[in-house]
């Protein structure tokens, strides 16, 4: 099955806002609206390697206390809140909105 943003038949995803935000491989956080309505907040941008990818939201996993789990190089860890049923439609997904804010603010890189 394909992804419904990749659906040349119906207007793709769209950006919505852009919220540039640099720091280490972290470039800002869009929002995109899908083609069937839904608007998602908070997607997260990273380049890595030259390569830009986009993420769905996540969430900080919270110890016994209520403060953010941390792995052992001391980074945050997050759970997922949303996640695509296939590595198809989640690369699908991180590729148009790298495409939607490229063409609209210029190359993440």
């Amino acid at each position: 099955m394909s992804a419904a943003f990749l659906d040349r038949t119906r207007p793709g995803l769209q950006l919505v806002e852009w919220r540039p935000k640099r720091r280490d491989s972290l470039r800002g956080f869009p929002t995109v609206e899908l083609p069937n309505g839904l608007i998602i907040s908070d997607v997260s941008i990273h380049v890595s390697h030259g390569k830009a990818r986009a993420s769905l939201p996540a969430r900080p996993q919270l110890n016994s206390h209520g403060t953010a789990r941390r792995s052992g190089d001391g980074k945050i860890i997050y759970s997922p809140i949303l996640k695509w049923r296939s590595r198809e439609l989640q690369d699908g997904f991180g590729a148009a909105v790298v495409q939607a804010v490229e063409a609209e603010h210029g190359a993440l890189g």
